[in-house]
């Protein structure tokens, strides 16, 4: 379970001091678990199939400090608990018994041992213990039968792909700026594509060039731009580099299937068979905001070294 110590959330902290103790009133689940409403909402119960729609904020205490465990205002939206009656039914000591009993616009904060949250057999994770207490402040915000719930994540998901799309434009335009900068200083005339991929083809091969569904046979080197080697199939590179692999077998793929990054499908896709060349790889089309390893942080843009060796062209491809 990943551990991260911030200060309490301003919001969790407001709700806390709005909601006043006169209006708060202590109340008992059907299995005991004692919570403390502090807003109480209005409407029915959720049904079995619906879905609560809830902030969440989930706290213990390590070393005497408040170490938050779950925020869900971290995530820009509320945490959707679909009610299965048959399940809950069996924890009414638990997380769901407490929220088998709110309804929308109700707001509770209660105490749930370690003890009920792990399954029975399971070790306790450090710096956990017997003696771990979770508390939870919930507030249910809205609930949702599955046509509405539906129409929601729909909604989200189209919302983060927009952000998504915003921000690796804003990478990409870094990115592109940063490969041309490095290829102007080395005096590199690199061709370029619309999707900011730069390469230069250093040996040219024979034939036609790769397309998709071919099975390729490659040759390479990988390194971060202008930085440390993070991969090879070259025994020499490797070697220089004190980087141990089992085999140096030449690279195997079916070009234009996404089982390699986006630079790799397309940069390949521009060489014949015998060619060599060095591809500029912006960080969009290769790992994104993701960590790799200690050489490819979040977005790295990657250069590599690339010799086609072969080309075996799909059996749909040679009947045309």
């Amino acid at each position: 379970m990943k551990i991260n110590r911030i200060m309490l959330p301003l919001l969790a902290i407001a709700l806390l001091t709005l909601n006043s103790c006169e209006d708060s009133k202590s109340k008992k689940t059907k299995g005991g678990t004692s919570y403390q409403m502090l807003r109480e909402g209005e409407g029915e119960l959720a049904k079995d199939g619906e879905y609560l729609m809830v902030n969440l904020l989930m706290k213990t205490k390590i070393n005497g400090e408040d170490s938050v465990i779950d925020d869900s205002n971290r995530g820009g939206t509320w945490l959707p608990m679909l009610r299965i009656d048959s399940i809950w039914a069996k924890d009414e000591n638990g997380v769901n018994g407490v929220m088998a009993e709110m309804k929308k616009g109700d707001s509770v904060v209660f105490e749930v041992p370690i003890t009920k949250l792990i399954p029975e057999g399971r070790p306790i994770p450090a710096p956990f213990d017997t003696t771990t207490s979770f508390t939870f402040n919930v507030g249910v915000a809205e609930i949702m039968n599955q046509e509405a719930y539906g129409e929601w994540t729909n909604a989200l998901y189209e919302k983060r792909r927009k952000e998504q799309e915003e921000t690796s434009k804003v990478q990409l335009d870094k990115d592109i700026q940063i490969i041309d900068d490095y290829l102007a200083e080395n005096n590199i005339d690199a061709q370029k594509s619309d999707s900011g991929l730069r390469y230069v083809i250093t040996e040219e091969g024979t034939g036609e060039v790769a397309q998709s569904g071919d099975k390729v046979k490659v040759n390479y080197a990988g390194k971060v731009l202008s930085g440390a080697y993070f991969d090879t199939n070259i025994k020499e590179i490797a070697e220089a580099n004190d980087m141990n692999r089992p085999a140096f077998e030449p690279f195997e793929f079916t070009l234009g299937q996404g089982s390699v990054i986006k630079g790799w499908d397309e940069g390949i896709g521009y060489l014949s068979k015998g060619a060599k060349a060095t591809l500029y790889i912006p960080s969009t089309l290769a790992y994104g905001p993701s960590q790799r390893s200690e050489v490819i942080v979040p977005n790295s843009i990657l250069e590599f070294d690339v010799e086609l060796l072969d080309i075996v062209k799909d059996d749909a491809q040679k009947t045309q």
